[in-house]
């Protein structure tokens, strides 16, 4: 595929409305992500009052396919795919916990509590011991745990393996794609071992 910046093939991924303000799809998802760059860090950096615009953040990555994208466009990101089911998402969830396990059990090995281990590093960047005593136990659980858990790791798959991975191989190629989609999220998640260790 060449470099042309509107190529027919961009044509049915973004709504006509953003196509026409924004631009190319490529073009639209730097946007999309320097500001949702731009609210995680404030909200994980900031003062412990910014940490609700965290599942703000998050539900944002959710709904992007169905503000930005048309019908094809949702399609060719994988949400609309045929043939999920019950026991296909039930295998899903167990391989994914027993990965997670896996690597957690790696990280305490290597490095046991110390800031090196992934694991510490990640649960400290929540600031915790700011947050204990600001509200109940469970409010805390659900402000932090449930989007780490649940609504965090399906918004990014939906944005960066899902939007910016198609709208860069809708400009160049799938090998170009996934290079942007790689140092993307790695720079999105650099503030958790970087800044914060």
């Amino acid at each position: 595929m060449t470099g042309i910046v509107n190529s027919t093939d961009d044509i049915g991924f973004l709504r006509p409305f953003w196509n026409r303000t924004i631009g190319p799809p490529w073009l639209a998802s730097l946007l999309v992500l320097v500001i949702l760059a731009g609210v995680r860090f404030y909200a994980t950096l900031g003062p412990p009052a910014a940490r609700p615009l965290f599942l703000l953040h998050c539900l944002l990555m959710w709904a992007l396919p169905f503000i930005l994208l048309t019908v094809q466009g949702r399609r060719e990101i994988g949400l609309l795919k045929q043939g999920s089911t019950a026991a296909a998402m039930a295998w899903s969830a167990l391989a994914g916990a027993g990965c997670g396990l896996a690597v957690f059990m790696f990280g305490m090995a290597l490095y046991s509590e110390s800031p090196d281990n992934w694991c510490v590093s990640i649960r400290d960047s929540f600031r915790l011991n700011e947050l204990r005593g600001s509200m109940p136990t469970t409010a805390l659980f659900a402000l932090i745990a449930l989007p780490a858990m649940i609504v965090t790791p399906v918004g990014e798959e939906v944005l960066f393996r899902g939007f910016i991975q198609q709208a860069f191989s809708l400009r160049r190629n799938a090998t170009a794609a996934t290079a942007v989609n790689a140092f993307s999220f790695g720079l999105i998640h650099l503030h958790v071992h970087g800044i914060r260790s």
